[in-house]
This record gives C-alpha cells, sequence and structure tokens, in this order.
C-alpha cells in the first residue's frame, strides 16, 4: 500500500488570457469556446523554460524538515516534453540535487492518463523494493508542441508539472487500487508526428498567413482528433469508473469525489452524462490554469486538500485518460 502524501506544483509564471488570445485572433469567437473548455486563462512557459524547469519548481516546494534529497529512493518523471531526446528528465534531475547514487531514476512517456498510471508504477515500488520515498513528477510544456493557428489545442492546453511525495505508513491519500487500460489502434487521434525515430526530419517553415489559419497540417505540432477523443473516451471511462469502484466492492454512492483529467468542461459534462451523476459528484478547475496533461489530477487532489474539501475517510476515484489511447482509474481514501 502507498500514500500519496504531499504535493507541490511548479507552474510558469506567463499567462495568456482569453482576451490576449481575442484580441490577437478576432476570427475565433474566445467566448463562446471558453464555455466549452472551461478555460479562462492557462499558464504557459516562457521560450527558454522547460518541464524540467518547472519541476525544479515543484521539488522545491516539496522538501522541508520532514523531508530531503537524501531520503529518495527513486525518481519518476511522467512527460512527453522532456528536455533532450536522451537522457531522461528524471535523470537531469538528479543531477540537480543532492540525491543518493543508489536509487532509481527514470521517465515514462504518458500524458493525460499519466498520473495513474505513474502512481501504480510507485506503488509496485514500495511494495515490492527496499523502498520507503519516491518522487512522481507529472506534466508538460505542450505550448511548445502547439501550432500558432490551432485554435482547439491553442485554447485548451497549458503548462505545469507537479511533484507528489509518495511513500508509506503516513497521512494522505492512501492508494487502494489502481486499473489500466489501451487503445492503439486510435493512437493517431492525438499525435506529434514528427521528431521521433520514425519521422527525425523536422520541417522547419513560418505560416504566411497563419492569422486565417484554423488547424495545424504541420506534424511538427500536435495533431488532436477532439470530436473523436471525445467519442472514444465517452464511452470507456464511465465503465473504468464503475469497474474500480465495484471490484472494490463498493456503491458509487460511497464515493465522495470523482476527480477526472481536468481535460475541458465539454469531455466532464460527457462523462457525467454517461454516469448520470450530479456535478456535485465531480471537481473541476482548470479556469485559470488550462489542461495541464498528467499534471491536472495531482493540481485537483490538492486543490482539494488546501480547500478542505475532504475530510478522513473519504473515496476519491481518479481517472485519467488521453494520449495512447490510454486511460487508467485510481481509488483512494483520504487518510
Amino acid at each position: 500500500m502507498s500514500i500519496i502524501s504531499n504535493i507541490s506544483i511548479g507552474l510558469p509564471e506567463g499567462l495568456l488570457t482569453n482576451k490576449m488570445i481575442s484580441e490577437s485572433r478576432p476570427s475565433w469567437n474566445v467566448n463562446k469556446a471558453s464555455i466549452r473548455t472551461g478555460v479562462e486563462q492557462r499558464c504557459i512557459s516562457n521560450d527558454n523554460e522547460t518541464a524540467l524547469d518547472l519541476a525544479i519548481k515543484a521539488v522545491d516546494k516539496i522538501f522541508d524538515s520532514t523531508l530531503c534529497p537524501e531520503d529518495i529512493d527513486a525518481i519518476i518523471f511522467c512527460t512527453q516534453t522532456s528536455d533532450y531526446i536522451m537522457p531522461g528528465n528524471a535523470s537531469v534531475l538528479h543531477g540537480k540535487y543532492n540525491f543518493r547514487e543508489n536509487i532509481m531514476a527514470f521517465d515514462i512517456n504518458l500524458a493525460c492518463s499519466g498520473f495513474s498510471y505513474s502512481l501504480g508504477i510507485a506503488t509496485s515500488l514500495l511494495q515490492g523494493a527496499r523502498m520507503n520515498n519516491i518522487l512522481l513528477l507529472c506534466g508538460d510544456t505542450y505550448s511548445k508542441l502547439i501550432s500558432p493557428g490551432d485554435r482547439s489545442t491553442k485554447l485548451l492546453f497549458g503548462d505545469g508539472v507537479s511533484c507528489a511525495h509518495i511513500t508509506k505508513n503516513v497521512n494522505g491519500f492512501k492508494v487502494l487500487d489502481t486499473e489500466y487500460f489501451s487503445n492503439g489502434k486510435n493512437y493517431e487521434r492525438f499525435i506529434v508526428k514528427n521528431g521521433g525515430s520514425k519521422n527525425p526530419i523536422r520541417k522547419h517553415f513560418e505560416y504566411k498567413n497563419d492569422k486565417e489559419q484554423i488547424v495545424s497540417d504541420d506534424p511538427d505540432f500536435i495533431d488532436m482528433d477532439g470530436i473523436g477523443i471525445l467519442s472514444f473516451f465517452n464511452s470507456r471511462v464511465p465503465k473504468a469508473i464503475y469497474s474500480i469502484i465495484e471490484n472494490n466492492n463498493l456503491d458509487i454512492s460511497q464515493i465522495k469525489l470523482i476527480v477526472p483529467h481536468q481535460a475541458s468542461k465539454l469531455a466532464i459534462d460527457g462523462i457525467m452524462k454517461q454516469l448520470k451523476l450530479d456535478e456535485s459528484r465531480f471537481y473541476f478547475d482548470i479556469h485559470n490554469t488550462g489542461n495541464l496533461t498528467s499534471a491536472s489530477i495531482p493540481l485537483a487532489l490538492s486543490q482539494l486538500l488546501h480547500n478542505d474539501k475532504i475530510i478522513k475517510g473519504d473515496y476519491i476515484v481518479c481517472c485519467g485518460f488521453g494520449v495512447g489511447l490510454s486511460w487508467s482509474t485510481t481509488l483512494l481514501r483520504y487518510e
């Protein structure tokens, strides 16, 4: 068994508000789009700021009088925007602090389902290895993968990285169970086609008239089939939520809150409709940050703690879903 004992967040100082986008893109109906996304502003990194830089901000906050770098037994960094193709961000982060040499440090290439997947791996490590403390970093700088004229992604995503201290035998969110799912047949519904070994040569060009551009046709940037992704996860996520609840001999009425990946208001509304639950049973708040990929669920859990929205004994179901296509559910109890 493992416990999420603390969560910190590293966010860039830069902000991109709906007003700023509307002024630069007067042909976009930003107000209408914000109703569908639930995003009013998003945190955006500067040109030289990376997911690793944001992770350092988060790690600096997690260390205190009770936890220091020498206590850490493993570093897991879940990101799709690492500083380099090689080495991974976890290795580079290791060199920034006074960590021991006899610890694990590795990256996981996942996005919106990444927190649940990574949490499951961390839990297994704590159970099966001589480990007591794991740092789990999750997040991206998706703004660097967004075409300047792609309305669907530019209005949705922000940048940010979370840092969770995963340990055992303390108070916090107790991990009771995790379930995982994959559908690689639909991998192209969310993809960046260039930059890997299959298409290593990037085509760098500037748009002659990117103010008129509506979607990205440049394989250097994110290509998102928004409607296809929504349809797919509306048919899968509710079943996955019921699955983990029933497999742990609980009823959905016993779940205090469902904390889904903070994808968009439209996505969460679809899941609520399928589950036939009131919005008070869900936690959703991306108005000021945008969709933070794998950092969105830990940010939500951190907000629940700081806003006193949960009490001892509450059950929470987290559900991440996205790139892969992949999705995962985690059952937590606050202790």
